[in-house]
């Protein structure tokens, strides 16, 4: 097998069979990433239909698994191979079949040509079909599978296939694929650590630019570019999520007001919350900035915030439900003597193919998030946000990798980043914080690692 191996294909195995399923047909974007390693224009330019499509059958998965795609990403896979074994083809505008059928006296002897021949004969691809349902359908067929009990994650494409294969079970596999990714492979927590080193240190440098008077679009912008430079981009356009203002007035707990340029102001706390995506894997994390001497009623709200975070160390362990968290954090905060304590926020939430993913039966979004059972291996961000407009908000979080020994935080590289709450007054930065031990700051070493 070559290429990155992002499937975590024990667990998907294991999960097929439990659902009485034959195979597993992934056609989302995000899902196509994730099953075979391929970037496809389907991320990337939000197309409106499925345009690739990976079926990963319950036997001999490692062998039977195949890529329905548009000939003209044969150059890519060149360049960045599947770990799938079985390629099967489309057309594409006629690139393949019309354009790159004429002969061209510029490209007689071009090796990319040379190579996209010998692929397809490597991979035996006798047959270019005309679009992404026929090549999946035929693939399906080829496999065996026309008349099997296959979970879709795109009904759409699932309803015309069945069109071809009418004797097809088709079973919905988002809730599936939900379940499955939820533990993460080697090869995803590294290229989620490269994205992690990629995002701390475009926050650090949005840190080291940040004073009053700045205005909040002059450090997104920095984030952005910081980003760029090493090949990330921010989830959303705004690039540094939170910081909000509407006629005039700071909104704490209103992140994602589209026009919010202002200028920073001293005497205030900001929250910087970092989201971006390296590769297709999100990373998300954040840090509060205070501009001057924070009051002895505001480090009390830090202090309270910090020793919920310490204590829900405990819960973040394999087997344990993610609804101890929110109660540990939750007796903490309203133990703390501080104002509004509802007014917090706590979240284990999902990351890597999406910025906030719930392992939990649709919808997953609601008034009172569901829990669910952490497992090692699995990526999450852990948010615990005062939203409290009485003095200022407060907001710390780490993005972690859960472990049997324990969590472990992804801002560790090139050095650990500062817990706590960030202080600049002045020209001085400098980090309040209460005496507490975050035993995830010891970081991720794949090599030792016990999930």
């Amino acid at each position: 097998m070559q290429g990155r191996h992002f499937i975590n294909t024990p667990r998907a195995i294991e999960k097929l069979t439990a659902a009485g399923c034959d195979a597993l047909v992934g056609a989302d974007a995000r899902n196509v990433l994730y099953l075979s390693g391929v970037r496809t224009f389907d991320t990337q330019w939000a197309l409106p239909e499925p345009g690739t499509a990976v079926i990963v059958p319950v036997r001999d998965a490692a062998d039977r698994s195949t890529l329905c795609i548009g000939a003209h990403y044969i150059p890519y896979l060149l360049q960045e191979p599947t770990w799938v074994p079985r390629v099967r083809c489309y057309d594409w505008f006629g690139y393949h079949t019309y354009v790159l059928s004429q002969p061209d006296p510029g490209t007689a002897r071009s090796p990319l040509r040379a190579d996209v021949q010998a692929f397809i004969a490597e991979h035996h691809i006798d047959e270019i079909a005309n679009d992404i349902v026929e090549v999946t359908a035929n693939a399906l067929t080829e496999l065996g599978l026309d008349k099997a009990r296959v979970a879709f994650d795109d009904l759409r494409l699932a309803s015309y296939v069945k069109r071809r294969l009418p004797e097809l079970t088709v079973i919905d596999g988002h809730d599936l694929l939900t379940d499955i990714q939820k533990v993460s492979t080697p090869d995803e927590i590294a290229l989620m650590q490269e994205g992690a080193a990629i995002n701390q240190r475009a926050l650090e440098k949005v840190i080291d630019a940040a004073r009053p008077g700045m205005l909040w679009e002059e450090l997104a912008h920095i984030y952005r570019m910081a980003l760029a430079e090493r090949g990330a981009v921010p989830t959303t356009d705004k690039g540094l999520m939170w910081g909000s203002h509407y006629k005039g007035e700071h909104i704490v707990d209103s992140f994602y007001l589209p026009r919010s340029d202002f200028a920073l102001e001293a005497g205030r706390a900001y929250i910087f919350e970092t989201y971006s995506i390296y590769k297709g894997y999100t990373c998300d994390g954040s840090r509060t900035i205070y501009f001057g001497d924070p009051p002895a009623a505001y480090r009390k709200i830090v202090d309270a915030v910090m020793h919920a975070y310490e204590a829900i160390e405990t819960h973040l362990r394999p087997g344990q439900d993610s609804g101890l968290v929110y109660q540990t954090a939750m007796e903490i905060i309203h133990g703390a003597g501080i104002p509004t304590p509802e007014k917090t926020a706590t979240a284990t939430h999902g990351v890597g193919l999406q910025p906030v993913g719930w392992y939990v039966p649709y919808p997953a979004f609601t008034k009172i998030p569901q829990s669910y059972m952490l497992e090692g291996g699995q990526v999450m961000g852990m948010d615990v946000l005062y939203y409290g407009h009485a003095v200022h908000p407060f907001h710390f979080e780490n993005q972690l990798l859960i472990t049997a020994d324990g969590p472990r935080s992804f801002f560790t590289k090139p050095q650990v980043l500062p817990k706590g709450l960030l202080v600049r007054d002045g020209e001085r930065l400098s980090s309040y914080c209460p005496p507490v031990t975050l035993k995830q700051e010891q970081g991720i070493d794949l090599g030792n690692l016990r999930l």
